[in-house]
């Protein structure tokens, strides 16, 4: 893949460990790969970046991941968004709750990494 079509993803969680070997992971399948830790930095960090793919744990502080999916939602520029939401709980009220709120698809923590890249390069390659 060119560096010039580099699909670029923003990975969002608190825990600072997931966050960064996540990112890592993807940088070390091709992507262009921002973090951030609270659902404030995630806004300011895709209105900066464009992503065309976000990782958001719905647990993250200041605004939750569902908040954050829904601002992102309501801004032009972000309606193609690929919105991944994570969470450490699979329950059908937050499932129900993450769709509701924007979100393409819900991943249980921990992440299976092959299968998030299939998904992002099935999704990032329409």
């Amino acid at each position: 893949m060119k560096a010039s079509l580099r699909r670029r993803v923003l990975v969002v969680d608190d825990n600072a460990d997931a966050a960064d070997q996540l990112a890592e992971a993807l940088a070390g399948a091709r992507y262009e790969v921002r973090v951030a830790y609270d659902g404030s930095a995630a806004l300011e960090a895709a209105l900066e970046m464009r992503p065309d793919a976000a990782l958001l744990d719905l647990g993250i502080p200041m605004l939750d991941g569902y908040e954050v999916a829904t601002r992102l939602r309501a801004t032009s520029g972000f309606e193609h968004l690929f919105l991944v939401a994570i969470t450490g709980d699979r329950n059908d009220d937050g499932c129900k709750r993450a769709l509701a709120s924007g979100f393409d698809t819900l991943l249980v923590k921990p992440i299976d990494l092959d299968a998030l890249e299939i998904e992002l390069a099935r999704r990032l390659t329409r």
